[in-house]
């Protein structure tokens, strides 16, 4: 063969084998988007159909909010949280729950923020002995839609407000609880002294195309919370690297999985197909859609760690979202005193540093 005729096939080859990737990958595309889009409608439809279910047959019993303490409060060293979407699918349902708790039961949270709750996956974890050592908000359970979230915790509930997310398509809230703790730390009187916590938790809308709602979402949440000294938001934001990129906090807010180091955004994934294989490949990419963001004066981040990454059985995971442990302890009136300002305004709005060519993932 000719030099001109070899170079001639050459190039053919190289533009076909182009031509096939760009046809292959505009159909994976296609695929996922249709498969996320499905997923969400099929969520849809299994809260409309099974809400009246839920209420028959997955009866809970409301919890009134006794005013004096689960246990005798003594000073603590150290406040733990977790939280975890547990994942509303009936998918191993029994298995997946009895995983949960007993994370729970080991780690002995403080406090916990669950999403993706149904009546039937918290009747199973009410069945469990760890479940009597808390409280939980919103009192009123069997009020709830199909799936909702809910705060657990051991210490005296102060107060907790629900503020619903107006003209969003799942009805999301934000659930905000406060709590009284007393702690250990170095006063100039004494070396107890009392602070208060306050947790929200909420279920942000998925999917890329709902990237600005996500934004609207968060920034109604940080506006809830700025008026509490200490507080956290945590739960599934849904947050996407892709799509919503880089979120900058208002300070003094703070990522508190990014404020420890060592710690990034490609170490922290609570959503993982390559290791959690209930996730259907081709779903999503690996992400840390679960975020624990606070806005602290009386405690700092000491640790965190991603708890549910072992399978049950094999192919069997807690769920299909890994949770969060994050460990906070009192700052003393030194550290308080020469590490921040106590009384830091807010010094810049939240934005969204998004990666170029997000706009392709909007809807149409």
């Amino acid at each position: 063969m000719a030099p001109s005729g070899r170079y001639l096939y050459f190039v053919i080859i190289v533009f076909g084998t182009f031509a096939v990737w760009l046809v292959f990958n505009s159909l994976m595309r296609h695929r996922d988007e249709k498969y996320a889009s499905l997923r969400k409608k099929a969520s849809e439809r299994m809260v409309k159909e099974r809400h009246w279910l839920s209420h028959l047959f997955f009866k809970i019993k409301d919890q009134v909010m006794p005013k004096s303490p689960l246990h005798e409060q003594r000073p603590l060293e150290k406040i733990t949280l977790l939280t975890w979407n547990i994942w509303f699918v009936r998918f191993e349902v029994k298995k997946r729950m009895n995983g949960v708790s007993s994370i729970i039961d080991k780690l002995k949270p403080n406090i916990i923020t669950l999403n993706e709750v149904t009546r039937e996956n918290l009747k199973l974890l009410a069945s469990q002995p760890w479940y009597k050592r808390y409280r939980i908000v919103p009192t009123d359970l069997n009020r709830q839609e199909a799936y909702f979230v809910v705060i657990l915790t051991n210490l005296p509930i102060q107060s907790w407000r629900a503020y619903p997310f107006f003209s969003f398509d799942l009805g999301w809230k934000l659930l905000v609880s406060t709590v009284n703790i007393p702690v250990s730390v170095i006063t100039k009187a004494e070396n107890v002294a009392k602070f208060s916590l306050t947790i929200a938790t909420s279920h942000f809308e998925s999917l890329s195309a709902n990237t600005l709602i996500r934004e609207k979402q968060l920034n109604n949440s940080l506006k809830v919370l700025s008026e509490y000294e200490n507080a956290c938001l945590m739960g599934d934001l849904n947050l996407e690297q892709k799509v919503d990129g880089e979120i900058m906090l208002p300070k003094p807010w703070l990522d508190a999985w990014l404020s420890l180091p060592g710690n990034s955004h490609w170490n922290g994934f609570t959503y993982n197909p390559s290791i959690n294989k209930m996730i259907p490949s081709g779903e999503y990419t690996k992400d840390r859609f679960d975020r624990v963001l606070c806005k602290l004066t009386n405690f700092k981040v000491k640790r965190m760690k991603i708890v549910g990454k072992k399978p049950l059985i094999p192919g069997v995971f807690p769920s299909d979202h890994f949770g969060i442990f994050t460990v906070l302890v009192p700052e003393t009136i030194i550290e308080k005193n020469t590490t921040r300002d106590v009384n830091a305004k807010v010094k810049r709005k939240l934005v969204f540093k998004r990666p170029d060519g997000w706009k392709r993932f909007l809807k149409s």
